[in-house]
């Protein structure tokens, strides 16, 4: 289970963060982004959890990322 969290945390931070190449997703962007994943290379109750911590800290519920 560590390794599954650890997979969606590093792969949110890769995309909220500004890269050579690109500039950062904001958090909901990255979050739908993840979405596309969820059951495939992410546990969907990962993502779950992630969403439920990154909107709270947002102030925000938007359920078309989840």
């Amino acid at each position: 289970m560590g390794a599954r969290i650890l997979c969606a945390a590093d792969t949110f931070d890769a995309l909220t963060s500004k890269r050579a190449y690109r500039e950062p997703l904001e958090p909901l962007a990255a979050l739908a982004h993840l979405r596309v994943d969820s059951g495939k290379q992410f546990d969907p109750c990962v993502y779950d959890a992630l969403v439920s911590v990154i909107t709270k800290r947002l102030g925000t519920h938007s359920p078309s990322v989840r």
